[in-house]
């Protein structure tokens, strides 16, 4: 049987035949005395990892492993774990789109085509489109509009789908949209345009090298798409669709 180091010479017999707390155990343990004096006056060394008035620049938390230092609001932490620094008011996810300091404190603007919310941060687009989700469900590709109540209104003229798993677009204007999906069933990445609710323009763009494609992304910065391949158990890109 094996025991815990701590639990050899603890004063309790673990094992039947006593092995663990043998006359051994006393050569191992210091006598009374002989190692204590050298604390005596002295600090322990406990109190290193405990907070005083120089260990952080703002505020410290005692913490059962050590101290842990905190900043006060509009401060961030210093790499080095102690000092603050004053935080960038236009920091990322300080407005919902775009950001002009002002001294210590910001200003919320948004993007042509988008208007500033009563919140002051949020951002809401004025483009007449309504919002709507494009989704699939292996057989089709559907449009649901998510102002329209009552039955899920579906995109017209492109259903020759037979196993299609992923999906992704990109932005063209009002109206319109380049959709990407991947056909597991013929081993191809295609694109089509979206227009008004018709799906047209339909053409493969990745018809090699590709077997089980189960999610595309489409970069609309760099202009690529990137998919994962599960079979291949892979990550791969193609530049410019």
């Amino acid at each position: 049987m094996c025991l815990h180091p701590d639990r050899i010479c603890d004063s309790i017999i673990d094992c039947e035949d006593g092995e663990d707390e043998g006359p051994s155990c006393e050569e191992k343990m210091c006598r009374n005395d002989t190692c204590a004096h050298i604390c005596y006056n002295r600090p322990d060394g406990c109190e290193e990892k405990m907070c005083r008035n120089d260990t952080c620049a703002h505020i410290c938390y005692n913490r059962p492993d050590g101290f842990a230092c905190a900043c006060k609001e509009g401060y961030t932490l210093h790499p080095d774990g102690r000092n603050c620094v004053k935080q960038d008011p236009c920091a990322f996810g300080a407005c919902s789109q775009l950001c002009e300091r002002q001294g210590h404190s910001k200003y919320c603007y948004c993007a042509s085509n988008f208007e500033m919310a009563a919140d002051k941060f949020t951002c809401k687009s004025t483009v007449p489109d309504a919002p709507y989700l494009v989704f699939t469900n292996r057989h089709e590709i559907r449009m649901n509009s998510l102002r329209r109540s009552g039955r899920n209104s579906s995109s017209r003229g492109y259903f020759t789908l037979r196993n299609t798993i992923a999906l992704d677009y990109f932005y063209e204007g009002p109206g319109e949209l380049t959709l990407f999906w991947s056909d597991i069933a013929y081993d191809k990445i295609y694109k089509g345009k979206l227009r008004h609710g018709v799906i047209t323009d339909v053409e493969p763009i990745v018809s090699f090298g590709i077997w089980t494609a189960e999610g595309i992304a489409v970069d609309w910065i760099g202009m690529n798409i990137y998919w994962v391949d599960s079979l291949l158990d892979e990550i791969k890109p193609r530049v410019s669709p």
